[in-house]
């Protein structure tokens, strides 16, 4: 699938005004069953409003920041948000995704391809390598989405949790 005319109407770039329903996604995000990390007792990690706050702020200010939206302020179906980062040990940039998550109620549809697609976009506007994942126990739509829209994973990520036997491969 590419990026339509129609699909690009359908993202918009998050304003300061997103904010708290944007904090209320993220929360929802991380405490989809589906969402992979986990600490060494097998449980989510503890949310933090304040993080996901200054994410979200320096996305809605451009700082090296974005997050693309579907949807009209106060029924938004999904977001991403996508961070333009050095590497650890190069000066070299990447563009990699901090989060990519649909409202359960509207994963049947193509919000998640748009959203991948706008990644895509801002990747290639930017001139700048992408990194996606998918944090999940099991193989999910989303992973498959990606493989389609972009090919073999390039990598392989094992999440060992100290003292227990939880895997989680993206």
């Amino acid at each position: 699938m590419t990026l339509t005319a129609n699909d690009l109407a359908r993202v918009r770039l998050a304003t300061p005004d997103d904010e708290p329903e944007l904090i209320e996604l993220v929360r929802r995000m991380h405490a989809d069953p589906e969402w992979g990390l986990r600490d060494a007792r097998g449980l989510p990690f503890p949310f933090c409003a304040d993080k996901a706050r200054i994410a979200i702020r320096r996305a809605t200010q451009r700082d090296r920041s974005w997050i693309g939206i579907v949807g009209v302020a106060g029924s938004v179906e999904g977001s991403v948000c996508l961070a333009r980062q050095t590497l650890a040990l190069s000066d070299g940039q990447m563009l990699t995704e901090v989060w990519n998550w649909v409202r359960p109620e509207h994963r049947d549809g193509r919000t998640n391809d748009v959203l991948v697609s706008f990644s895509l976009a801002l990747a290639d506007m930017l001139g700048l390598s992408l990194v996606l994942a998918t944090m999940t126990r099991e193989r999910v739509a989303k992973a498959r989405a990606y493989e389609k829209r972009i090919g073999r994973p390039a990598a392989s990520l094992f999440l060992y949790t100290a003292n227990s036997q939880l895997r989680a491969v993206a």
